[in-house]
């Protein structure tokens, strides 16, 4: 998905990530709320998903806009043509 798709997506549905990296699994969520956003981000150990205690990362963001959300992604790294629907 292209940015401009993913700005058109976002403001009326939840798009999401799924990735491995050095033996980590994630899922990042990002839906619109009410006139913001909500970023969740889970991340664990390959195979420990059902064990929320060993999460390396459980976070939940706001933001009050698109721009907001697409800068937080790029800082922690993340491409947002990688996400979908």
């Amino acid at each position: 998905m292209t940015e401009q798709q993913f700005r058109e997506f976002l403001s009326r549905r939840t798009v999401s990530y799924l990735y491995k990296d050095a033996g980590l699994e994630g899922l990042i969520n990002v839906c619109p709320s009410q006139g913001k956003f909500v970023l969740t981000w889970e991340e664990c150990k390959a195979g420990d998903q059902y064990n929320e205690q060993n999460y390396t990362r459980d976070e939940v963001q706001h933001f009050f806009d698109l721009d907001a959300v697409i800068t937080y992604l790029r800082n922690c790294g993340i491409d947002v043509t990688q996400f979908e629907l």
